[in-house]
């Protein structure tokens, strides 16, 4: 039920089934039931995690109940088989490395690395089998683990591992988590040919995976109304009755499943036009430079109220002169760095750095990408001749220095990719 969106009907089953749970007389099969239960009433809570920021903690919560009570499960095998045993384990030790690298309130890269291992650790034990995609999951989270702790070899070492197993398991899914991640990673180590290779390779597995849904959707309807039609000539009025009906709420599950994966990148792009129209983020406008004739020295140690604190007066400046840098289109320039902003600014890299974080929540260069990001958005949404330009000419417009980190920039604050907005753009006609 949480899958399909009955997040409240979904939790109150899953806390009756603990109930229920409680009754079976074998202890093995109880807890097992129980884990699994506790395990699955995750799905409510990551459903629930951007209405309340505490809803994130009950997440962790019940992992860790899962873990507890799986652990008190027997080895004997019977009525639990060793590879439900462990492989709920492994399972959701992934899943509570996947919180502390992705979700929870505070991320903790070593925590999540604990976990991960773990979970890798009882995969590779010889003594039971485990499900060879939940082991491809796993190489893809390590993977993306060690691209966002730098640690380029380690995060090509498990990619290699899970796409090696994916080519004897067919799993596209995660073959398209292997080549965005690669080629995430070779921005990261500065090889542009490799990182634009697995981009292409990303970008055109995404489209004939959207194409192969859509056309087997359809096969499957038509397939369907075709049976209709056989069992219509050979069965009474009620039976083709009783089978149409089967088959309009088959072919509807059918439909909604097909349009639910593109349901969620329609919803982000509705978002941000709702932004745009409302005028939510707003369009840099040209200004003209702003005297420092009274503010020419840099901030000195003198502006500290104590050792590591900056100075309220200081603060205000630099968010002053921020405010006026955000106006200008001086952003776009791709040798910008947070040396020569601060320069520009006349304060000093610390300062300027600890602002940003504190008053962005970001960054410098997630700042500078919001800023330009923002910058190409309103380009596509106000000037329609933007939409017609290559994906390599709006990166050099806003700045980037290629379009690979255009393209994973401009996802990863939007939720969508240039090309998808673009299209999206197009085909409502907008402006």
């Amino acid at each position: 039920l949480g899958y399909i969106g009955l997040d409240e009907a979904s939790l109150k089953d899953f806390k009756k089934a603990i109930s229920y749970a409680e009754t079976i007389e074998n202890e093995d099969k109880k807890n097992y039931v129980i884990a699994t239960s506790y395990e699955n009433m995750t799905v409510y809570y990551e459903n629930k995690k951007f209405d309340k920021t505490k809803l994130k903690d009950s997440m962790e919560y019940y992992y860790l109940k899962s873990l507890e009570v799986t652990d008190k499960i027997s080895d004997h095998g019977k009525p639990v088989p060793l590879e439900q045993k462990y492989g709920l384990l492994s399972y959701v030790n992934m899943s509570l490395g996947i919180y502390h690298m992705k979700i929870a309130r505070k991320i903790n890269f070593p925590l999540a690395e604990k976990y991960l291992l773990e979970g890798y650790k009882i995969q590779n034990n010889k003594r039971y089998t485990v499900d060879p995609y939940d082991k491809i999951y796993m190489y893809n989270q390590l993977c993306y683990l060690y691209l966002k702790t730098r640690d380029y070899k380690k995060s090509i070492e498990y990619l290699n591992a899970a796409m090696a197993l994916e080519k004897q398991h067919s799993y596209p899914a995660s073959r398209i988590d292997s080549f965005e991640t690669l080629a995430q990673v070779y921005v990261g180590m500065g090889d542009k040919e490799k990182s634009e290779l697995y981009m292409n390779k990303y970008a055109l597995l995404v489209d004939s995976l959207d194409y192969v849904d859509k056309k087997e959707a359809d096969l499957v309807i038509k397939k369907m109304v075709a049976e209709v039609d056989q069992q219509h000539k050979e069965s009474s009025k009620k039976q083709w009755m009783i089978t149409g009906i089967f088959v309009l709420i088959a072919g509807l599950v059918t439909a909604i499943l097909w349009r639910r994966k593109n349901k969620a990148l329609r919803r982000k792009y509705e978002q941000m036009m709702v932004n745009l129209k409302n005028g939510a983020v707003a369009l840099p406008e040209e200004v003209q430079e702003e005297s420092n004739e009274n503010d020419t020295e840099t901030e000195s140690e003198q502006e500290l109220t104590s050792k590591n604190t900056i100075s309220a007066d200081t603060v205000a400046r630099i968010l002053k002169k921020l405010a006026t840098f955000e106006k200008s289109e001086k952003y776009l320039k791709k040798d910008l760095t947070i040396s020569s902003l601060a320069g520009q600014l006349n304060t000093n890299t610390k300062y300027l750095s600890e602002v940003i974080k504190n008053n962005t929540s970001q960054n410098f260069n997630h700042y500078i990408n919001n800023l330009r990001i923002n910058y190409i958005v309103h380009k596509l949404y106000n000037e329609p001749k933007y939409r017609e330009y290559k994906i390599s000419y709006l990166a050099e417009e806003c700045g980037f220095a290629s379009s690979q980190v255009f393209v994973i920039a401009f996802k990863k604050i939007n939720g969508l990719t240039p090309s998808y907005f673009i299209q999206s753009l197009k085909e409502d006609k907008v402006n």
